[in-house]
């Protein structure tokens, strides 16, 4: 065989891999996935890193999350490859720029009227100070045809940090669940997923959000079941003993006029203004004290 004909070869070997990965039209802009197998070869349906907030950083870092702009063209959402800033890790895929939603779907909608399948959405563990959407029960859920769903959220300051007050009023990390739930809801239909059959699940601090999820009255609308392991909205370990506290030595141990400043306008304006190494490393002095914190704001009872 000629190298034109081999190189020919290969292009329409190329074109067809091309015009084979799913395509999904979402609100907000057209996203491209591509296929994988379970461990049965059964075939199914792979979006990963799919936008479902704008990109926390900036003025809207320690803010409540908003949806993403819209985008032109379409955009490539095959993988994963990033984390939130967590604590311990020297990852190099930690972002801020991490509030993205996967989702593994066995079918995709068509026109043959067939009923939307069941959907699963994981809350991942770790403290609220580690874990992402990666990697966790697709292959098995959707082995039995089920569409399954995963994201990740803010963690450790960059998700709890509180002033105890209308400036920084924390649990930004549980508003990141409730908006990704909500995104669920709004567009699962898209990937052949039925939005009144919608269960979320977790263990440990993923188990300890579905339980506030529960009861968070903005959320409760979102889905229709709960499965918790190992975590409920009373465990101890999940909350902050002095949120006010952590959040002004976390600022004066890299500016140390907070020692004496407690204004908590300041405070914010100076930590959207560091570093998100900076803050990490800041905040890890407290090994796991970054967590939940009781506020009015997000209403937790």
């Amino acid at each position: 065989m000629t190298k034109s004909r081999l190189f020919s070869l290969f292009l329409i070997l190329q074109i067809g891999s091309s015009i084979s990965d799913p395509e999904v039209q979402l609100p907000d802009g057209r996203i491209r996935g591509r296929e994988g197998l379970t461990y049965t070869n059964k075939q199914f349906y792979i979006f990963e890193k799919i936008p479902y907030a704008a990109s926390p950083v900036g003025e809207l870092r320690f803010k409540a999350p908003i949806p993403p702009p819209s985008w032109d063209g379409t955009l490539d959402t095959t993988s994963l490859d990033i984390i939130c800033y967590q604590q311990g890790s020297n990852d190099d895929t930690e972002t801020e720029d991490c509030l993205y939603i996967n989702v593994h779907t066995p079918k995709l909608p068509d026109d043959d009227g067939t009923e939307g399948l069941p959907v699963m959405v994981y809350i991942h563990g770790g403290g609220f100070i580690a874990g992402s959407a990666r990697g966790q029960y697709a292959d098995r859920l959707v082995n039995e045809d089920v569409v399954y769903a995963a994201f990740n959220y803010r963690l450790g300051p960059f998700g709890f940090m509180s002033t105890q007050d209308d400036v920084i009023p924390g649990n930004n990390g549980l508003k990141d669940q409730q908006l990704a739930l909500q995104w669920v809801h709004e567009n699962i239909h898209l990937f052949g997923g039925d939005p009144d059959k919608i269960t979320i699940f977790g263990a440990s601090a993923g188990s300890t959000s579905v339980a506030y999820q529960l009861i968070n009255q903005n959320s409760r609308d979102l889905f229709r079941g709960a499965i918790l392991q190992s975590g409920s909205f009373l465990s101890p370990w999940a909350f902050q003993r002095n949120p006010r506290e952590i959040a002004f030595t976390t600022a004066a141990f890299i500016n140390d006029t907070f020692q004496t400043n407690t204004d908590s306008q300041a405070l914010l304006d100076f930590l959207q203004s560091v570093d998100a190494k900076a803050l990490k490393l800041a905040s890890e002095q407290y090994a796991s004290s970054v967590r939940l914190c009781i506020t009015q704001v997000f209403s937790l009872i």
